[in-house]
């Protein structure tokens, strides 16, 4: 990481780990010591300046001279005092913000421009008040369209819906205030009704992603869906990829899925459960959310946004019985960090039939399960792919005691490293249940059932 993202960013890191500070060794260390006594530092043309000190001395006025570095440092200690500020009031948008540009002491985003926009977002939700944001975010419009900003275009909220119906631009955003992602999945569902004759079905609608700012255009990525049933993926003047979606009903509502995790992007569209697109690029890791049109009348519903991008990841986990030791636990905040198992016996399981579903509270849409068997995605060495039960079904509920399957196999092979996908037709539900009814013995004659993480989408 660069020298100024680093500087800036590191008060930040702090604050993501419950720090009151940090050390800087160096902020006017002048002199060095090569062999023998210590030097006056030649503090302008000098190796390495910088490292050992970010402001110089400026004798004449018995002063010093400030650095790009230092500046960069006192943002960033201003940073933490509105982070904290804005924790005390709503925890999650602060923690989601801050995620966005930092997602671990190693791994963060180098763009100036990024941090002055989530530096930015956090002054705006600090003067907008009112209550916490709620995640996954959802919006139905219901309520109208209050917490979307446009730059252009005729938008107006009505029985459920957000439009625009300004057919003469290419450039009309409405973004969501206040959030900011590196990872997500953002879906919407949308009907274009009109196209401008000049271009006609070339005319789009669709999803930015990751931009500097909500309402932007041209920076992050654009992801859209032309009345011809064409999904494309835009970035900074250049379609990165294009495809067609199978199943596209012109005309009518469609969904529009694209889940962003790291450089890779997977675009979801019409009626197959596959990515109609896979994109690798590395040119925005993390920004704003918004709803673009270009040259159409277009009406936008069921916005959906989850930067944890698997539904069942941090849900709550039922078991029909577990081995709550050595690691394993269904109760883990994190399914791939806290491994659980299903021991058969007559005090466990009993008939070789084990049980897992994480509560998706509120409910989601879905269409496909996977897992690993083992000790995935941890190492797992020779117990990779052990525990995957050998028939088993799929089961989805909206209340947790009336059970639809949805998907049944039998005499599946042990797994190996890799997730496997089970697909089925797409479904709301709050809860996805995993139903083992034939077990694979190990190696000492009895039953397990293991899984690794669960991923539903």
């Amino acid at each position: 990481m660069s020298h100024l993202a680093k500087t800036r960013l590191t008060p930040l890191l702090a604050w993501k780990t419950d720090s009151i500070g940090y050390l800087h060794w160096g902020w006017n260390y002048w002199f060095e010591h090569v062999g023998g006594p210590y030097l006056q530092y030649d503090t302008f043309d000098g190796r390495q300046n910088g490292d050992n000190f970010i402001v110089r001395p400026n004798r004449a006025a018995y002063d010093v001279y400030d650095s790009i570095r230092s500046e960069a440092q006192l943002d960033g200690a201003e940073d933490y005092e509105l982070f904290t500020k804005l924790a005390a009031t709503k925890p999650l948008l602060a923690k989601a913000l801050a995620n966005s540009l930092l997602v671990n002491s190693y791994t963060g985003d180098r763009s100036g421009t990024a941090v002055d926009v989530v530096h930015r977002q956090v002054l705006d939700a600090l003067v907008a008040g009112g209550p916490d944001q709620a995640y996954p975010y959802a919006d139905d419009f219901a309520a109208g369209s209050q917490s979307w900003q446009t730059n252009s275009g005729t938008w107006s909220a009505s029985g459920g819906m957000l439009t625009q119906t300004d057919v003469s631009r290419w450039d009309h955003v409405a973004g969501l205030e206040g959030r900011a992602y590196g990872d997500v999945a953002a879906s919407v569902d949308l009907q274009i009704r009109g196209v401008n004759p000049t271009g006609g079905n070339e005319n789009w609608a669709g999803i930015v992603v990751r931009n500097l700012n909500p309402t932007d255009f041209e920076s992050g990525y654009l992801v859209a869906q032309r009345n011809n049933g064409e999904v494309f993926v835009y970035r900074s003047g250049t379609t990165l990829a294009r495809a067609q979606a199978p199943g596209y009903a012109a005309g009518q509502f469609n969904r529009l899925r694209v889940v962003a995790r790291g450089s890779t992007l997977q675009v979801y569209a019409g009626s197959g459960h596959a990515p109609v697109l896979i994109v690798t690029d590395s040119a925005f890791r993390a920004g704003g959310i918004g709803l673009a049109s270009g040259g159409v009348n277009v009406a936008f519903d069921n916005v959906r946004l989850n930067p944890e991008v698997n539904p069942a990841e941090g849900a709550a986990v039922s078991v029909s019985s577990s081995y709550d030791g050595d690691g394993w636990n269904p109760r883990g905040r994190r399914w791939s960090a806290n491994l659980w198992r299903c021991v058969d016996g007559v005090d466990q399981c009993g008939s070789r039939e084990c049980d897992g579903r994480p509560d998706l509270a509120g409910g989601s849409r879905v269409g496909a399960v996977s897992w690993a068997g083992g000790s995935v995605p941890a190492i797992g060495g020779a117990n990779t792919g052990n525990g995957f039960p050998v028939d088993f079904t799929v089961e989805t509920s909206a209340d947790g005691v009336t059970w639809t399957p949805v998907a049944t196999v039998a005499d599946h092979a042990q797994s190996g490293s890799a997730p496997v996908w089970f697909t089925f037709p797409p479904t709301t539900a709050r809860y996805v249940q995993v139903r083992g009814t034939e077990l694979r013995p190990d190696g000492e004659g009895g039953y397990r059932m293991q899984l690794a993480e669960l991923e539903v989408r």
